[in-house]
């Protein structure tokens, strides 16, 4: 299946570690004389090979991370993943904080697994169990972002560093997931460009420098997200860009307009935080 084999398991970082992944079923003919056979691939091309084997045809039976085998569709000892894709909202949370609750060295190469799942719900729902896990699943997300084949795959990798931002917004962002964004504005997917746009808003100042550069891009649907994003971002350097573009006769009128809106927004914002701070000074 043209992929490498390798009997490390005892890494601790996941874009190293080696995952066995039990197939069954592929539509090849030297492979159709064994009902179940064992793949071992390096994590960081996980989701390449799922991609892979569903492509032929394949069925994964389980995903091996370093640890007991388990289902890829239910942790050891509760039969939850499923409830991701449930119709209640109350359930697919409760299964999410679950998940993130019991997680194990399974757990995040399972909600990347589900990433190119047609199920939209099971999809989103596996973006946001990744952004209640937070921090620890940056590195996979930041790689797969960049490095993925599925477009898909990659607007969900940067769904999910803006969960990740939002839901652990008091912490500092990974340099990491920084710098797999900043590549990622230059996707060739509109879609991938745009959710990644999200994420450098959501995480905030440390991203005005990256969202600053998106300005300079020959690519107007990308500068006005990029705007807009910089409006909501209490930094004088986007002050500065956005009155630029604002004020600049030579640029396109829809650039400018969105440029005078973001910096009217942005204004709002400054004297909202400049009020909260005096709050908690008083306090």
């Amino acid at each position: 299946m043209g992929m490498t084999q390798t009997a490390d398991k005892n890494l601790s970082d996941y874009s190293s570690r080696t995952v066995a992944i039990e197939v069954t079923g592929v539509r090849r003919q030297n492979v159709m004389r064994k009902s179940k056979y064992t793949v071992r691939v390096p994590y960081s091309r996980l989701s390449q090979a799922i991609q892979q084997i569903h492509r032929l045809g394949g069925k994964i039976v389980s995903i091996d991370a370093g640890s007991p085998s388990v289902r890829p569709d239910a942790p050891a000892g509760a039969d939850v993943y499923p409830q991701l894709k449930h119709k209640n909202p109350k359930l697919r949370e409760r299964a999410m904080r679950q998940i993130a609750e019991e997680r194990t060295a399974q757990t995040i190469p399972q909600l990347m697994a589900i990433l190119s799942d047609e199920d939209v719900v099971y999809r989103r729902a596996a973006v946001q169990t990744l952004g209640v896990i937070g921090v620890d699943a940056v590195p996979v997300l930041a790689q797969q972002l960049v490095a993925d084949e599925n477009a898909t795959v990659r607007a969900s990798c940067a769904k999910a560093l803006a969960a990740i931002a939002l839901n652990f917004s008091e912490e500092s962002f990974p340099g990491a997931g920084l710098q797999a964004l900043q590549q990622a504005l230059r996707d060739p997917d509109p879609v991938v460009k745009l959710a990644t746009v999200g994420a450098l808003s959501t995480v905030g100042s440390p991203a005005a420098d990256i969202l600053l550069e998106a300005l300079l891009f020959d690519d107007i649907a990308l500068q006005v997200a990029a705007i807009s994003a910089l409006g909501s971002i209490s930094d004088p350097k986007a002050a500065e860009a956005l009155s630029a573009f604002a004020q600049n006769q030579e640029a396109d009128p829809y650039i400018r307009e969105s440029a005078q809106s973001a910096l009217s927004r942005l204004e709002q914002v400054t004297q909202m935080n400049a009020a909260a701070a005096k709050k908690r000074g008083r306090g």
